[in-house]
């Protein structure tokens, strides 16, 4: 998906939210990761995740690879970070790329503390998923503050942290409400924004704040796709507002969906 995404785009980053690596090779991440650098140099972003895979398809992989324990997992990816940083692969293999600088950025993308605190250590960037993190959608600054707190920085690369929300934006509060429940049916969970374009920019404004995130990782969920495309087209004609970008054009919106 990586890999498509990046060839019918020229200039925006595609990365992976992300690999559940406890159930895969390092190696073998590295080299398809190394593939896609070699192909679209500098717009890559290698985004992994500690989550297992759910009940059935967990049990099919461990036919093939042993799920990596807690222990396991953070070997495996104090490894795939060496690897990347390295550019070199066991064996001898190397990055081929059009520059010899040229590397995936890396993310570790968690809900918890112990998380934020390995990424830290490892000197990586930090995608935060405040909204799986709780069910109450709570916020957890502590988070940002074991991240940034256990940071040993590579290349003097800074802290860089990173606040996943997912929500729904409609021109008022109900419809809001109602088609992000509509999307989801039985049970919906909670959303970390809903509301009217003024009104969710303002719940994002207060989340961003209170991580002190330096970025937003932003979603809409609807129950069709030309309301979650109207959605987005609100979101960031209200978030352009604040920041005095200029928005962009309808169809520039519905190829970055």
């Amino acid at each position: 998906m990586a890999s498509l995404a990046a060839g019918i785009t020229d200039h925006i980053r595609v990365g992976t939210a992300g690999v559940l690596l406890r159930a895969t090779s390092a190696l073998r991440v590295v080299e398809d990761f190394a593939t896609l650098e070699l192909f679209f140099p500098g717009r890559i972003d290698l985004g992994i995740a500690g989550a297992t895979p759910p009940g059935d398809h967990a049990r099919s992989l461990e036919r093939d690879l042993p799920l990596a324990s807690d222990g396991a997992y953070a070997e495996r990816l104090t490894r795939l970070v060496e690897m990347v940083r390295s550019q070199r692969l066991p064996g001898g293999g190397g990055f081929i790329g059009p520059r010899s600088d040229s590397r995936p950025e890396l993310w570790l993308c968690g809900t918890s503390e112990r998380a934020a605190r390995l990424a830290g250590t490892l000197g990586i960037s930090f995608a935060y998923h405040h909204y799986l993190a709780s069910a109450d959608q709570r916020i957890a600054s502590d988070v940002a503050d074991a991240y940034r707190s256990s940071f040993v920085g590579f290349d003097e690369q800074p802290p860089r942290l990173l606040v996943a929300a997912y929500g729904h934006c409609a021109s008022s509060d109900d419809q809001a409400t109602t088609e992000w429940n509509a999307y989801f049916g039985h049970a919906p969970p909670k959303p970390s924004f809903v509301g009217t374009p003024e009104q969710v920019a303002a719940q994002l404004a207060v989340l961003s704040a209170s991580y002190a995130a330096d970025e937003l990782a932003i979603d809409c969920f609807a129950p069709t796709f030309d309301a979650r495309l109207d959605a987005l087209a609100k979101l960031k004609s209200a978030l352009d507002s604040l920041t005095g970008a200029t928005a962009l054009e309808p169809e520039d919106v519905a190829a970055a969906v």
